[in-house]
C-alpha cells in the first residue's frame, strides 16, 4: 500500500505571499546579480575565460547526485579519449561530469542561436547528458512513462517524495513551459519557482536533478537577465544539501513555496558575489599573463597559448599543440619557458605513450576559492 500518492503540481503562475523580509531579499539579490553581471561585461574573452566555471558547475551539480569527481580531475580529462567499455566507478563519474560540462555548453549556444528554452531544448539537454553513461537505458530525451520516486531503497511504499503519474506530468511540462515566458513577477523568484516546479515534475527516469539546476543559468539568459549564461550556483547547493531536498520537498508537503524562494535568493546572494571575486582575480590574472608569455616565449603562438591555458588550465603538450595547429616541438619550447618561469607546473611526468600533464597553477588557485 501507498505511503504517499503522486504529486499532483500546482499550476504556474503560483501566487506567492510577498512580505517585508521578501522583498528586501530581492533586492538585495538582484543587486548582487547585477554587480555580477556588470563584472560579466568586462570580460576580455567570456568563453575562454567562464570555460573553467563551466567546468566547477558540471563538478558541484553532479556530486549533489553523489559523484566523487574533483575539479582537477575533469579539466585534465576533458579532452581526452575516454573508452566506452570502461565500467570502473571513477570513470562512470568521470562521464557524467563531462557530460554535464558539454551539455550546459551546447545549450547555452543553442540560446545564443536564437532557439527557445522550451520541452524540445530540454529533452535535447537530457539527450546529450546521459549519453554514454549510467543511465543510458533510461530513455535519454524521452519524459518517462511510467511512474518513479525518490527514496531509500527499491519500494515505492518506503518513498521519500513520489512524483506525478506520466498523464499529470506531461500537463504540469506545457504548464512551466508556458510559465517560462511569463513576465509579471520577479527574474529571480521566477528562477526558484522554475527549478523547484522542475524537480517536483521530475519528468525523466534519471538526470532530472542536473538538467533542473542547469535550467537556472539557462533560463536566466533565454530571459536576458544575464549576458552569458554564467551563474552557477550548484556549489551552494551542494554544500547546503540537505537543506536544499527539505526546502523541496517543503513544497510539495506542506505548499511552502515561500521558505524554498529564501533559500534560493540567498544563495544567489551568496554565490554572486563569491562569482564576481573569482572573476574579478581572473581578469587581473589575465592581464598580467597576457604581458608575461609574449616576453617569456618569443613566439608567435603566445597569445593563442595564453587563451589556451585559460580555458584548459590542466593539458598536455599534444592537445595545446593541436588547438593551435603547431608541431609540438615549437610549442615544447614555449612550455619549458613557462615553467621555468614558474607560470606553468609539471604534474604528471609523462611515460610511454602518456604525455606529460601541465598545470596552470595561479588559475587553478583561484578557481578552487
Amino acid at each position: 500500500m501507498l505511503k504517499m500518492r503522486p504529486t499532483i503540481p500546482a499550476n504556474l503562475p503560483k501566487e506567492i505571499q510577498v512580505d517585508g523580509g521578501l522583498l528586501t531579499l530581492v533586492g538585495k539579490a538582484n543587486a548582487a546579480l547585477s554587480e555580477y553581471k556588470g563584472r560579466l561585461l568586462t570580460l576580455p574573452n567570456p568563453n575562454i575565460l567562464l570555460a573553467p566555471l563551466v567546468s566547477k558547475e558540471a563538478v558541484f551539480s553532479s556530486k549533489i547526485e553523489g559523484t566523487r569527481t574533483e575539479l582537477n580531475e575533469l579539466l585534465e580529462n576533458l579532452d581526452q579519449n575516454i573508452e566506452e567499455d570502461e565500467s570502473s566507478q571513477w570513470l562512470e563519474d568521470l562521464k557524467e561530469v563531462r557530460n554535464y560540462d558539454i551539455t550546459l555548453t551546447i545549450s547555452s549556444e543553442l540560446i545564443e542561436q536564437g532557439h527557445p528554452l522550451s520541452q524540445h531544448l530540454i529533452r535535447q539537454c537530457h539527450q546529450n547528458l546521459m549519453r554514454s553513461v549510467r543511465g543510458k537505458d533510461k530513455k535519454p530525451g524521452h519524459y518517462r512513462k511510467i511512474q518513479n520516486f525518490i527514496g531509500h531503497n527499491h519500494h515505492i511504499e518506503d518513498a521519500r517524495y513520489v512524483p506525478p503519474t506520466p498523464e499529470t506530468m506531461e500537463s504540469a511540462m506545457n504548464n512551466l513551459e508556458e510559465y517560462l515566458k511569463y513576465e509579471d513577477i520577479d527574474p529571480l523568484i521566477q528562477t526558484a519557482i522554475v527549478h523547484a516546479q522542475f524537480e517536483i515534475i521530475h519528468p525523466f527516469l534519471d538526470g532530472n536533478g542536473r538538467v533542473g539546476r542547469m535550467l537556472i543559468p539557462l533560463f536566466l539568459y533565454w530571459k536576458k537577465y544575464l549576458n552569458y549564461p554564467a551563474f552557477y550556483i550548484s556549489e551552494y547547493l551542494e554544500k547546503n544539501r540537505a537543506e536544499y531536498y527539505d526546502r523541496l520537498l517543503a513544497i510539495t508537503s506542506q505548499d511552502d513555496w515561500y521558505r524554498w524562494i529564501t533559500f534560493f535568493l540567498e544563495g544567489v546572494i551568496e554565490q554572486a558575489n563569491k562569482n564576481q571575486m573569482i572573476i574579478e582575480e581572473i581578469i587581473e590574472l589575465y592581464n598580467d599573463i597576457k604581458m608575461k608569455v609574449p616576453e617569456i616565449t618569443a613566439s608567435r603562438y603566445a597569445i593563442q597559448i595564453v587563451d589556451y591555458l585559460f580555458s584548459r588550465p590542466i593539458f598536455t603538450i599534444p592537445q595545446l599543440a593541436k588547438k593551435i595547429d603547431s608541431g609540438p616541438g615549437t610549442i615544447t619550447k614555449s612550455i619549458r619557458k613557462l615553467h621555468e618561469s614558474n607560470i606553468l607546473e609539471l604534474f604528471r611526468q609523462g611515460k610511454g605513450q602518456k604525455a606529460s600533464g601541465w598545470a596552470f597553477k595561479p588559475l587553478l588557485e583561484i578557481i578552487h576559492k
